[in-house]
């Protein structure tokens, strides 16, 4: 008590053993601190590999259940953060599935969800390519429907900007200021952004696609979704222009796509430091040269012509 009088910011205690979770429960103070029972640990042997998208690994259990697996220093305050947005997004209509445990694996924490014998849409979409882009594209518009406190979450544009600079050791300083004045030129939004719409990150039971990563959620504009996803979809072309038209509606379409295709440029840029921040580790030395020379080929010499492109989309 006379901790938590003296401080300013309510404190976390975590790894604390059941019988002592049961002493701060019964006096009350759990209400003053975030008090976390140690979590169980569950084995290699018990787990079987889902999927792997932004970071983050989902495995199904032995016990029939989901896993869903953080990277490195992730903070146990920060998944329940994410599990208090994935009940507000359910409660908003948003199809999440909800969790009910915080257990570690292999060192890191994980949460453990309710299999509802789950696929993702890039495993169950072959021969339906069209409704399942046509769903995607009604999912993310109902995302970017949803108006979270805005103020709980890190703006897009704000982490961009990190990234740049992180690239310092790689561009020259000129290079660097186009991409700031590239990052400022297109309008801010106060949209709810999932920032990993992937087929390998969105969940399937009966043709009814689900959320199970609320990990990466930002605010800004749309933009900044289509353009982290536009790589990944290239291998799929038909299916990306048909989730445009689901999102868009089915008028000319063009100008968007050369904007988002604008954008993802951008985000090849500072890949290098956009890696090292959700991965943890820096990129192959190869990759790094291959996605600079995109950016000198392809971004740089169109700097103008793309930030008119920002500029006008809403």
């Amino acid at each position: 008590m006379h901790v938590h009088k003296h401080e300013k910011e309510k404190i976390t205690l975590i790894n604390v053993a059941p019988e002592v979770y049961e002493r701060f429960e019964m006096t009350g103070f759990t209400e003053f601190f975030d008090v976390y029972k140690v979590p169980r640990e569950i084995s290699s042997s018990e787990v079987q590999k889902v999927s792997n998208s932004g970071g983050v690994e989902v495995f199904s259990t032995s016990e029939d259940l989901l896993l869903k697996v953080y990277p490195d220093g992730t903070k146990i305050k920060d998944i329940e953060f994410e599990r208090k947005i994935s009940h507000a997004a359910f409660a908003y209509g948003i199809p999440t599935l909800i969790s009910y445990d915080i257990v570690k694996y292999q060192g890191r924490y994980g949460l453990l969800y309710e299999n509802l014998r789950v696929k993702t849409v890039a495993e169950v979409m072959n021969g339906k390519e069209k409704y399942y882009a046509s769903a995607m594209g009604k999912l993310l518009k109902q995302i970017h429907s949803f108006e979270p406190n805005i103020a709980e979450f890190p703006r897009v544009s704000d982490l961009n900007r990190s990234f740049v600079q992180g690239m310092k050791e790689y561009l020259t300083a000129v290079e660097i200021n186009s991409l700031m004045d590239l990052i400022n030129s297109i309008h801010e939004a106060d949209t709810m952004l999932y920032y990993c719409f992937n087929p390998e990150s969105i969940f399937v039971q009966n043709e009814e696609l689900f959320l199970i990563n609320m990990t990466n959620i930002r605010i800004g504009n749309p933009l900044f979704d289509f353009a982290r996803a536009y790589r990944p979809y290239q291998k799929r072309p038909d299916f990306w222009k048909n989730m445009l038209h689901s999102y868009f509606g089915t008028g000319n379409i063009k100008k968007k796509e050369r904007t988002i295709e604008a954008a993802s440029l951008l985000g090849v840029a500072f890949q290098p430091a956009a890696h090292k921040y959700f991965r943890g580790k820096e990129m192959d030395k190869e990759k790094i040269t291959h996605a600079l020379e995109i950016a000198r080929r392809e971004l740089f010499p169109n700097i103008k012509q793309i930030a008119a492109l920002f500029a006008q989309y809403r």
